[in-house]
């Protein structure tokens, strides 16, 4: 068997280390919001990745959090949102 790859700091090899660690129902939604280019590139690492030691997932993790810990969780259409969410995960309730 292959030893992890340790994988150098780059943004594009983080997120496809994060959306691999996804439900594929998951990974494709977030997928389905990408344009082509990026599509590309992110499918490219993705399929370069091999063997991800679990000190490349925290690291990718961690690079997730430094990145977004400024920027918080907007409240548009909130409410919205978790409906939409809800109704998705259990059918419409009556």
């Amino acid at each position: 068997m292959t030893a992890p790859a340790q994988l150098p700091a780059d943004p594009t090899a983080d997120a496809a280390v994060l959306v691999m660690l996804l439900e594929e129902s998951e990974a494709a939604a977030i997928l389905a919001q990408l344009e082509p280019a990026e599509l590309d590139l992110l499918g490219e690492r993705m399929c370069a990745l091999g063997n991800v030691a679990p000190e490349a997932i925290n690291t990718a993790i961690a690079g997730f959090l430094d990145r977004t810990e400024s920027l918080g969780l907007v409240d548009a259409d909130r409410l919205g949102r978790v409906h939409s969410l809800m109704t998705r995960a259990v059918g419409e309730v009556k």
